[in-house]
């Protein structure tokens, strides 16, 4: 799912599509009240979760946004995942948060580096 936010299309996978959407819509509200998004930041108070914002890396741009690839037309695109922790407030990059790694893709890692899953399996 995703939401184009300024100069940001942002895109959030695995959650349920309606706490992605209120998620979103969040990040989009406050874009629009001057508060802007950007890849590194992490914010503890988005639709009462935490989230961090990661880059994407451009070789997922074909597999996951293809319709983007002939809005922008050139590479890079402003693309940003919004990632969510887990229970124990690890993200997917970080020990303890391996188990996010087959409910949310990591875009912002080089395909071949991704663990292999079920995002993974038709690349």
């Amino acid at each position: 799912m995703g939401r184009e936010i300024g100069a940001r299309t942002l895109a959030a996978i695995g959650l349920d599509i309606r706490l992605m959407q209120a998620v979103l819509n969040d990040l989009g509200q406050r874009a629009v009240e001057g508060r802007p998004v950007e890849a590194g930041q992490e914010r503890d108070d988005v639709a009462s979760m935490p989230v961090a914002l990661r880059p994407v890396d451009y070789r997922w741009y074909k597999a996951f946004f293809g319709a983007a690839i002939g809005y922008y037309r050139k590479p890079p695109f402003p693309f940003l995942q919004v990632v969510w922790p887990n229970r124990d407030g690890a993200c997917p990059w970080q020990p303890g948060g391996e188990d996010l790694m087959n409910l949310q893709l990591m875009l912002e890692l080089h395909p071949d580096k991704h663990p292999d899953g079920v995002w993974t399996q038709d690349l």
